[in-house]
């Protein structure tokens, strides 16, 4: 399997939309992600395990509604989205947890339910499989 993309945005740290481009490093035998402390190394470990499995690594104690970034405002979305490809395959997974957002009109709250979504690249498109 190789990753291609992941694009976050409202997720842990990512309060803004932040994507990381996979492909310069395929050649590689190896992928080492590196920063400073409180950088989000593990948020984007965090990411792409929720992305796969609608879980996040090391979630022992915590829910999927505790991944939406406390940096964004009470409206916005919360969503990641991954790329990757398996046996020449390219496939795309989006999943958001389940969240309460604040109504974009009005007062109130709107809760949001989880989505998945898993897609195939097929003759130029995304075709949805699940």
């Amino acid at each position: 399997m190789k990753l291609i993309e992941l694009d976050m945005i409202g997720f842990g740290p990512f309060a803004k939309r932040t994507k990381i481009n996979f492909q310069p490093f395929q050649a590689a035998p190896i992928l080492l992600i590196h920063g400073q402390t409180g950088a989000g190394k593990t948020s984007v470990l965090d990411a792409i395990t929720y992305a796969f499995y609608g879980r996040a690594s090391g979630m022992d104690g915590r829910t999927p509604d505790t991944l939406r970034s406390q940096l964004i405002e009470e409206s916005d979305e919360t969503e990641v989205q991954l790329i990757f490809e398996l046996r020449g395959q390219r496939y795309r997974v989006n999943r958001s947890p389940e969240y309460l957002r604040k109504k974009k009109r009005g007062d109130g709250w709107i809760k949001e339910s989880p989505t998945a979504v898993f897609e195939a690249w097929e003759s130029d498109h995304w075709v949805p499989k699940a």
